[in-house]
């Protein structure tokens, strides 16, 4: 799976996995589900479905007399075993309790309705901002049991069928090979749907709307992109046809060939993410399509290969429990930058994995933990981008060549299996002979990250003797001790020189016999620990490195060490030579161009200025935004102002709007409130999301009546979404204004109709908004929403977003003393971080 908003990578329906019970790695089983078949009728006008669930299960050698499924909120209305009508079933909170008979292989029938609030999502409400009328699911984490009866945990993988009616101007959807289809009655048809391949429960997936489906040619395997029909050929497949290319990269690099027997692509209306790899079917956003003049392909293409490795890592292969989530996201992220190394160059695939580097760094928490405890129940640590930074570094201390072989026979070993850790590093240790316990201990196993601080110096020869360099790695980590070799890179006048040294307690010395002064010295230049580095060498040394290391990682963390090298002519024109060097790749002069941003020089600013004109859109994006430390500056502010006035490209414009607010606050207050003053087109929604955001850090209480003017569930969901937030946060910047009562009514009216909206990240948006700007009307509408949602964590949030209402309201119970005020807000805080940290990185 894929979030948004998109990479340049557990919403509102709880789709992220729960956390396991104390002490407890998955649910128990005590019958194997073998195979699940659904024969559904769906309706999208009244936003039902019903119809029967039969799944064939078989004893364990612990079977008891009854067997749990899970379900929420279903309308049950019979059940079978056998055929036979069964009397004695319960079913309350999250399961479906089923007596059985003997320990043999039976056949169980659920006869049921539903009305689901998550798991099947329906879209083209009258009045809504949608295009066609569609339904799809989303299955992962467990949300299938709001829609029809299952074991709905990924530690039982069973065949599945589907027979699936739908209104006849309806194309639909599903797992694996369409073998039937026929009108039943007037209006009404039957698709049917087999999946031979065994799979797990969250990868169930349907998707029934109005479609166009486009075949994909030159595949060794059928191939289609089914969309909108609202869509051309053109913006449906593009960057989707990839996958034709992508398919048989993976298939040599993994060595095992795509299993299945059709890959189609679905592209749906206002998706949770950005992509979700069900087996054979993935959904995409169509936020990913470039259906606007300022849109590429890119991050369809980046997606498409995240969620066709899925089919490998996560499908073929499924995490045995939420803890090994990393099995699944972590690898499907790594190989996405093997897909870019291979079709865009290591230029790219480094700076890809500089931000997924620093983006690893963030979390302090395992990202696989071994046990229970109160600090690890919480959601797994940056399974997507520190998992991918785990994998790169096994790759370079193996070796890539060592490295790939242990995949291929990892993946090998375990298709159609559920997988952990062990499993992982088994195979890495069998393949390369080495132990690496150390390793998985650490960065997987293990919390944060060890600091490290790194020097050098050179001592002369004498007499005609060499001189000796003398490089030393001291850990500075407090509380725990770290274990990792470490490559230092020596660049010298004959060539690079690379040594590896074991660093731990205290300080580690690396000596080597030189004849002059090193050009630099790089410890880690490929980035292959996961730590935080501090070294200091002279700016020369640097841009030495930046121009010739042979490594692309150290070239930027090169790049990088310049924005901290301070001001110097030699030191603007290394950065400036990298910016101005179109043959480059593009977020390489990113990367030089946030350097020189961070020295605050008047020759930096200069050189940004020059790029705001940039023929390619995506230089002046980066030169608007590296020109956010020039607060202040007068010819800075008008180029800028310039861009967000008059720049034809409107995620240019956003970004200069954004860094408008960081150097001259009033003008940038003056242009946010003429975007959002004036009627706006399709285009303009990356202005219309800035400018909400500039009114949220700086506007004062008059600019509300901007704001609830997009609170309209007809707006883009992007441009929504972004004024309920900035709502929220203008509010509470303001909260001892004498009219912030009436502001909060204002707000309130505004925001609670967004309570009822049939997309799961809307009312999300609209819970955490309306809990910091809300009146107790707004506290009433949030405790109903606890009382009558089936999903636990909206239920957590409008709890506790009524919590802070409350506290603020005079007239009710004593308010909370300012400890308990500040949990609420940090568990608030702490969630929305959350969330938007998934939400760019999935």
């Amino acid at each position: 799976m894929f979030l948004i908003p998109l990479l340049g990578l557990a919403l509102a329906s709880e789709p992220r996995p729960a956390a396991d019970a104390p002490g407890e790695a998955m649910p128990t089983r005590t019958w194997d589900v073998e195979h699940l078949h659904l024969d559904l009728r769906l309706s999208p006008d009244d936003r039902t479905v019903r119809g029967t669930s039969t799944h064939k299960v078989a004893p364990l050698p612990r079977a008891s007399s009854t067997i749990r499924l899970h379900q929420i909120a279903l309308d049950i209305s019979e059940v079978r075993v056998d055929g036979a009508v069964v009397e004695g079933w319960r079913a309350g909170g999250d399961f479906l309790e089923i007596p059985l008979g003997p320990s043999v292989p039976h056949e169980i029938t659920v006869a049921y309705s539903a009305t689901p609030e998550t798991g099947l999502h329906f879209r083209g409400e009258r009045g809504g901002p949608d295009a066609v009328r569609e339904v799809w699911s989303q299955g992962e984490g467990e949300d299938h049991r709001h829609w029809f009866p299952s074991w709905d945990y990924p530690n039982d993988r069973f065949t599945f069928s589907i027979d699936l009616t739908v209104p006849s101007d309806l194309n639909a959807q599903a797992n694996g090979e369409l073998r039937d289809k026929v009108e039943v009655e007037p209006g009404w048809t039957r698709w049917s749907y087999v999946m031979d391949h065994p799979i797990v429960n969250y990868l169930v997936a349907v998707g029934v709307g109005e479609y166009r489906v486009w075949d994909l040619e030159g595949a060794r395997i059928p191939m289609q992109v089914i969309a909108p029909r609202s869509l051309s050929r053109e913006q449906a497949v593009g960057g989707f046809d990839r996958a034709v290319d992508m398919l048989p990269f993976f298939d040599d690099l993994l060595g095992t060939p795509y299993p299945y027997p059709n890959y189609r692509q679905l592209i749906v209306q206002r998706f949770l993410y950005s992509g979700m790899e069900n087996t054979t079917l993935t959904l995409m956003a169509e936020d990913l399509v470039a259906d606007r003049p300022y849109k590429t392909t890119e991050q369809a293409e980046s997606v498409n290969a995240h969620e066709l490795a899925h089919q490998w890592f996560g499908d073929l292969l499924t995490c045995y429990g939420w803890r090994e989530l990393w099995l699944n996201e972590g690898f499907a992220t790594y190989y996405t930058n093997r897909w870019w190394e291979h079709s865009r160059g290591e230029p790219y695939a480094a700076a890809r994995r500089r931000g997924l580097y620093d983006a690893g760094l963030a979390s302090t928490r395992p990202m696989a933990a071994r046990s229970w405890s109160p600090k690890n129940d919480r959601p797994n640590a940056a399974v997507y981008t520190r998992g991918a930074t785990v994998l790169h570094g096994l790759s370079v201390h193996l070796g890539r060549e060592v490295y790939d072989e242990a995949i291929q026979r990892y993946v090998a070993q375990n298709q159609d299996r559920l997988v952990e850790t062990d499993d992982l590093r088994r195979v890495l240790e069998d393949t390369s002979g080495e132990h690496l316990g150390w390793f998985f201990d650490a960065w997987v196993h293990g919390a944060g990250a060890p600091s490290f601080r790194v020097s050098h110096r050179m001592h002369a020869g004498s007499q005609g003797d060499p001189g000796r360099l003398e490089v030393t790695l001291r850990q500075t980590t407090e509380g725990v001790v770290w274990q990792a070799p470490v490559e230092i890179e020596i660049g010298t006048t004959d060539g690079v020189l690379t040594r590896k040294i074991w660093v731990g307690e205290g300080a580690a010395v690396l000596e080597l016999e030189l004849d002059e002064p090193p050009r630099w010295v790089l410890a880690d230049p490929r980035r292959a620990v996961l730590a935080h580095w501090t070294q200091h060498q002279r700016p020369a040394q640097w841009i030495a490195a930046a121009k010739d290391s042979p490594s692309w990682d150290g070239r930027l963390q090169a790049i990088v060490a310049l924005g901290e090298a301070g001001a110097s002519p030699e030191v603007h024109e290394a950065l400036i030579s990298f910016i101005d060097d179109d043959s480059l790749e593009v977020k390489v002069r990113e990367l030089a161009a946030m350097s020189l941003g961070k020295l605050e020089s008047a020759e930096a600013s200069k050189a940004l200025v020059t790029h705001l004109s940039d023929p390619d859109f995506k230089v002046r994006r980066f030169a608007a935004e590296a020109l956010r430390p020039f607060a202040g500056d007068p010819t800075t502010i008008r180029a800028v102002e310039r861009v967000v006035r008059r720049d034809p490209h409107p995620e240019v414009a956003g970004s200069a709007l954004s860094t408008l607010g960081e150097i001259d606050k009033g003008k940038a207050l003056e242009q946010a409130r003429r975007l959002l003053r004036r009627r706006a087109g399709p285009d303009d929604e990356p202005r219309l999301v800035r400018a909400a955001w500039v009114l949220a850090a700086h506007g004062d209480l008059s600019d509300l009546d901007l704001l609830v003017r997009w609170l309209d569930t007809r707006t883009a969901r992007d441009v929504l979404l972004a004024a309920a937030q900035a709502t929220g946060r203008l509010l509470e910047r303001h909260h001892d204004h004498n009219d912030i009562d009436r502001a909060r009514r204002r707000a309130s009216t505004a925001l609670i109709p967004s309570l009822d909206s049939p997309d799961l990240r809307t009312r999300r948006t609209a819970v955490f908004a309306l809990g910091r700007a809300g009146d107790e009307t707004a506290g009433h509408a949030l405790r109903k929403l606890a009382a009558s949602t089936t999903l636990p964590t909206l239920a957590d949030y409008a709890r506790d977003s009524a919590r802070k209402i409350r506290s603020r309201d005079r007239s009710g119970p004593e308010e909370p003393v300012k400890s308990d005020l500040q949990e609420l807000r940090d568990r608030l805080d702490a969630a929305e971080k959350r969330l938007e940290e998934l939400e760019r990185w999935r």
